[in-house]
């Protein structure tokens, strides 16, 4: 058994694939590297060439739904992209289902369009609780990655619009929005006011700061899922205070939801504050009796 576990540990560290030499706008290697998620399927990991999504077991979902998507070409006679001035990279994962369904038809979109490689950078990321949504180099730093896919189109190195996980009309639309217009609001807009608010702050945020936000912005809050992801990436980060600070927020946003007590109160725990973590298993009890998993962490912190 000893052996079997060490033997699974050389391979899921190991380079399963080679670096791409090829030279690009970007002025980095495309590596495909290949690990294990956190279900023991073969996943990769940053940066990937697109050759890297035609192997197996990636090849079946990705022929599947690059085949099935029919292109607006009529909009896309409309779209304006500069092969010398506009770049895209893709943030994704192949064991998200939507970067499975999603990802394949942007690429095709950038093939009608002629896009070189040299003008796109595919980055994977990890779903491991202490990696999840990142990727092994940290390329997700400062671009704000908390759902995949997000495919985020620059023009001269600067980003001027984000696709987040699906497109909001179209893809064919969206990029006519972002590259044609410059005017386009992604489908969760909430959470990028939540990053800078976090982000941003100089001083440690006070509760009833994170009150009146939520009571500003509670318009835009269209489920609970937008800041409950963006809090589990922080903290895959280790940043705990900030994790806190997003769940609360969302708790805020939906005080009848018991997903968002049970968030905060994990966090809580994560960050060595016991009874804080007590207190919101007990208030995502009380709000679903029968929330098995959370009653199951309130009897061990309480045992």
């Amino acid at each position: 058994m000893k052996k079997a576990l060490l033997l699974l540990g050389i391979i899921n560290s190991l380079y399963l694939s080679s670096c791409s030499t090829q030279k690009s706008s970007f002025k980095a290697p495309l590596i495909n590297q290949e690990a294990f998620s956190g279900q023991n399927q073969p996943m990769l990991i940053g940066p990937c060439s697109k050759s890297a999504l035609l192997r197996e077991p990636y090849r079946v979902w990705y022929e599947t739904n690059y085949n099935a998507y029919q292109v607006d070409t009529t909009l896309l006679k409309n779209l304006k992209v500069n092969p010398l001035t506009d770049t895209f990279l893709i943030f994704m994962a192949t064991w998200c289902g939507d970067s499975q369904v999603e990802v394949p038809k942007f690429f095709k979109i950038l093939r009608y369009l002629n896009i070189p490689q040299a003008n796109y950078k595919i980055i994977m990321v990890d779903n491991s609780a202490e990696r999840y949504k990142q990727s092994p180099n940290h390329e997700e730093i400062g671009n704000n990655i908390f759902k995949v896919p997000t495919f985020i189109i620059q023009r001269n190195g600067q980003e001027i619009g984000r696709i987040i996980e699906h497109p909001s009309e179209s893809f064919e639309k969206d990029l006519i929005h972002i590259i044609n217009d410059g005017n386009y609001t992604p489908l969760y807009s909430l959470q990028s006011k939540v990053y800078d608010f976090i982000e941003n702050s100089e001083n440690k945020r006070q509760i009833n700061d994170l009150k009146k936000f939520a009571e500003n912005y509670k318009y835009q809050a269209k489920n609970v899922s937008e800041l409950n992801a963006y809090g589990y990436v922080l903290l895959g980060q280790k940043r705990f205070k900030e994790a806190i600070m997003v769940f609360q927020i969302n708790t805020f946003l939906f005080p009848e939801n018991d997903n968002t007590y049970d968030s905060l109160g994990e966090a809580y725990m994560m960050a060595g504050k016991k009874e804080l973590a007590i207190l919101n298993y007990e208030k995502a009890v009380k709000l679903n009796p029968k929330a098995d998993s959370s009653r199951k962490v309130l009897e061990r912190l309480k045992g």
